[in-house]
């Protein structure tokens, strides 16, 4: 019987509590476990039969967006293998779509943890269906990662990211809005509605905390898109570069929470709880 395998070997220095387990399904085999003292994170996953490598290859790029979903940024790979060989090249290639800048590498930003109630066969193979249909804006996402806050202009960034979250909503989950018209206001505010919960039932008042009300905040929101995209006139809106570092910060958890609660893993209440104070005070600096 032939087997497919791509064996890779994450830094995990940031994070991780005592990782070991493995699921199956279909014809794809997923290991995670970690070393003895947790610096590394092993995830191997095979094919068996006739499964192509490039369906193992679809598989690890499934679970290793999940896993930045769940951390908030994408692990280093130190090594990764193709049935036993070693391909830098293609870890490099690898790293130039999937680069998270050094500033969002926090422990702190962790909201669940990795076990067989997380990853597993049904959150993978609901992930899969899910891209299928904003794999483009997804991938608009995933490109901000890479920048650094002196790398870029805060406003090509934030509206980027803007951008992409109206386009998962546009693609897929339109139906779901009540009211017939259907616009940028509602798509974002659809879009931030897991985070809004979140923040109800941890009590974090993140929006509150950045000096503004929801309402005005969306409204923001609504003419900082508006105004980029169409360069239209002058309106109220995030015009600094401060403000945008810290409304980037904030799409990216509404990013990961919608994401998620789509895919089916819920978050971590005391996780989230911890990250929220932690992350508004850093804001509150540049603000």
């Amino acid at each position: 019987m032939s087997r497919q395998v791509v064996d890779i070997l994450f830094n995990m220095k940031y994070i991780y509590p005592k990782t070991d387990y493995t699921f199956s399904y279909g014809k794809i085999r997923v290991l995670f476990c970690n070393t003895f003292d947790r610096k590394e994170l092993n995830l191997k996953i095979t094919g068996v039969g006739n499964t192509s490598l490039r369906k193992v290859e679809d598989n690890f790029f499934a679970i290793y967006e999940l896993l930045f979903f769940m951390l908030g940024f994408f692990p280093p790979i130190k090594r990764i293998t193709f049935n036993g060989m070693e391909e830098s090249e293609y870890m490099q290639r690898i790293t130039k779509k999937y680069s998270t800048a050094k500033k969002m590498f926090h422990s702190q930003s962790r909201f669940f943890a990795l076990s067989l109630s997380t990853i597993n066969s049904e959150t993978v193979k609901s992930y899969c269906e899910i891209k299928k249909e904003v794999s483009l804006p997804l991938d608009a996402f995933f490109a901000t990662q890479s920048y650094e806050d002196n790398q870029i202009y805060g406003e090509h960034r934030f509206i980027l990211a803007s951008h992409a979250a109206e386009g998962i909503i546009e693609s897929k989950y339109d139906k779901f809005i009540a009211g017939k018209k259907i616009g940028y206001r509602e798509r974002i505010k659809f879009f931030y509605e897991p985070l809004l919960r979140a923040d109800r039932k941890c009590k974090t008042k993140l929006i509150s905390s950045i000096g503004v009300s929801k309402k005005t905040y969306f409204e923001l929101l609504k003419n900082t898109r508006h105004f980029y995209t169409h360069l239209c006139k002058e309106r109220k809106r995030f015009k600094n570069g401060t403000e945008f570092l810290a409304e980037y910060y904030i799409i990216v958890i509404a990013f990961r929470l919608f994401m998620l609660e789509k895919i089916g893993i819920a978050y971590d209440p005391s996780l989230f709880a911890r990250y929220v104070p932690f992350l508004t005070d850093w804001m509150k600096e540049f603000r």
